[in-house]
């Protein structure tokens, strides 16, 4: 074998060799590609864990503490458990009400006059707004329907007729000057010295109407709508009370979704909130959300003595086709009107990944949607179905 064949070996075993070390580099690198995205794919699947620490920073937190204790009155919830009693020609309805276990019902008879009192020391100085929710049966039987806030005997007081009322819950809200003022000789009487409240209703001739009454409060300020965007702020959002302090209720009145001020035009972040609900319908998280348009993504779970979940998105078109709704059954969970619920939301370009937790400490995932229509928008609430629900503890950090 001559130099030149020799040459010729050589090379070729040097090709061989380097092809081969491609080969074997290739393969190494494939491997680690393949096994890197079955990791990515098994920690995104629903039941993944997240654990918030407690030192964890928000870049935005929001909670019942702002308001204050002196934020509203509960007049009457017009439940068992009070200690003022109304009386009157009232009857208690356990089967149509708006909140807790029943309303006060409220019947006139052919021009017949009902009238129910409660007496309850009361300083409402700093009383922005009179606020409950009235349930009537016909409105074409309905003639006359008045709230007193009085003295003791009513010489004075002051007094509110109510109006264009429709079929149904009606939200009731009078600002503070538009009652009426009547005043007994030297009386001092002021809203200060309230001891009496009243409701008087009166039907039509030949004809019966049926008023329930529900959550009689004053609110005494409207701070609390200083943080929201929504369609009509003044009868989404109000105040209730939970645990013995106030707390943000949204309802679905006027307006379905609200978006923080404070938190806008955000693509990629991590957002939680606490959320109690309140009835049967639908509540829960809006994010990539425009409140105008209702446009976005949301995670809603099922009202009160449900176990429900769905992670929906409406568009130009609506919602989002049945079929391609995710949705979930909650096992061995009940929602409950007097528990908090935290959910979590975290966005990161096409994936949104949606998360549920009991103690707002251990958070567990139910599913994620991968969608490029909405890369940033608003991070908010929702409402739907006619439904109210409380909310707290809202925490958002951008990533």
């Amino acid at each position: 074998m001559n130099n030149t064949t020799n040459k010729r070996y050589i090379i070729i075993l040097i090709a061989v060799l380097i092809f081969g070390g491609i080969l074997a580099t290739a393969k190494f690198y494939i491997v680690p590609k393949y096994f890197s995205a079955s990791i990515v794919e098994t920690i995104t699947e629903p039941g993944k864990v997240v654990e918030v620490q407690p030192s964890e920073k928000s870049d935005y937190a929001l909670n019942a503490s702002v308001y204050g204790p002196d934020a509203m009155t509960v007049i009457s919830n017009f439940e068992k458990t009070e200690e003022n009693v109304w009386q009157g020609g009232g009857v208690f309805d356990e089967k149509i009400y708006y909140e807790g276990a029943r309303s006060m019902g409220l019947i006139s008879t052919d021009r017949k006059a009902v009238t129910i009192t409660l007496e309850k020391s009361l300083d409402l100085t700093n009383m922005k707004q009179i606020e409950f929710m009235l349930h009537v049966t016909d409105t074409d039987a309905f003639e006359t329907t008045i709230i007193d806030f009085g003295d003791l005997d009513l010489k004075s007081y002051y007094r509110y007729s109510l109006t264009n009322l429709k079929n149904g819950w009606n939200l009731i809200q009078i600002p503070k000057e538009k009652f009426i003022f009547a005043k007994a000789k030297d009386s001092t009487f002021d809203w200060s010295q309230v001891a009496k409240v009243r409701f008087y209703a009166l039907s039509r001739p030949g004809s019966i109407f049926l008023a329930r009454l529900d959550i009689l409060k004053s609110i005494n300020n409207f701070d609390f709508l200083n943080q929201w965007r929504a369609l009509n702020p003044g009868m989404f959002f109000s105040l209730a009370e939970q645990e013995g302090k106030p707390m943000l209720l949204a309802r679905n009145i006027g307006a379905s979704v609200a978006t923080l001020k404070e938190v806008e035009n955000i693509g990629n972040n991590i957002y939680s909130v606490a959320v109690s609900p309140q009835s049967s319908g639908r509540s829960g998280l809006f994010v990539r959300g425009d409140y105008n348009n209702t446009y976005g993504y949301y995670l809603l779970i099922g009202g009160e003595k449900k176990n429900t979940w769905q992670i929906l998105k409406k568009n130009k078109a609506g919602w989002m086709p049945k079929e391609k709704i995710i949705e979930g059954v909650l096992a061995n969970v009940t929602f409950s009107r007097d528990k908090k619920y935290w959910l979590r939301a975290e966005t990161r370009g096409d994936l949104l990944e949606f998360y549920i937790s009991f103690d707002g400490q251990k958070y567990e995932k139910l599913g994620e949607l991968k969608d490029e229509e909405f890369r940033a928008g608003g991070v908010g609430i929702a409402v739907l179905d006619g439904g109210w629900s409380l909310f707290d503890d809202f925490r958002f950090k951008g990533i």
